[in-house]
């Protein structure tokens, strides 16, 4: 699984994304990368670490520097189902 997702009030909170995909598992290798310019929407730099953690029931994307709201920025995700 491969797609693009875009931080919004209805995903994110703060510094965490919360990834939505089917199946999800605490099995499952993430690999994420920025998204600078996202189709259809606005260019959005984001120069800061980003990881991603399983929470028990969902993957999530958070900024490692907790002061600096995820809203807006975009990401590539690729899902490796194990």
């Amino acid at each position: 699984t491969a797609f693009s997702i875009t931080a919004t009030s209805g995903n994110s909170t703060g510094h965490i994304l919360a990834l939505n995909y089917a199946n999800q598992a605490a099995t499952d290798i993430l690999l994420v990368t920025h998204n600078y310019n996202p189709v259809g929407a606005s260019p959005a730099y984001h120069n800061y670490n980003v990881g991603v953690y399983w929470n028990g029931s969902i993957w999530n994307i958070y900024n490692e520097n907790t002061s600096i709201p995820i809203l807006g920025i975009s990401f590539n995700v690729l899902v490796i189902k194990q």
